[in-house]
């Protein structure tokens, strides 16, 4: 899919991308990952089954625009702040759920 049809998809729905992952709350890793992985999926319109955790969301096809909106998206899920950047620091849905756990974790202390 090419990048700015994810975009275009993106501005369409802003919270549409994982209604189905909206009734997890963000209590462990595997629901961050899941969260993200739907949001994934949404945007790319595949399978959640389908989204490789491992690879960069650059190779995925997701740009700047896409990236600010899932932290936008994020944040309101988890109801932390969040760096507009963060996804280039930690470029993979496994990368970006084991900070946002250790942000979760670091919250509730």
């Amino acid at each position: 899919m090419a990048t700015d049809q994810i975009t275009e998809a993106n501005s369409e729905s802003e919270a549409a991308p994982a209604q189905d992952a909206l009734s997890i709350s963000p209590d462990n890793l595997a629901d961050i990952r899941t969260w993200l992985t739907s949001y994934l999926a949404f945007l790319l319109e595949e399978e959640p089954g389908s989204i490789d955790t491992e690879r960069s969301f650059d190779s995925h096809g997701i740009d700047s625009a896409a990236a600010v909106s899932l932290v936008g998206d994020l944040e309101d899920w988890m109801g932390i702040e969040l760096d507009p950047t963060i996804v280039y620091d930690y470029p993979s849905i496994d990368q970006l759920a084991d900070f946002l756990m250790t942000r979760m974790n670091e919250s509730a202390a």
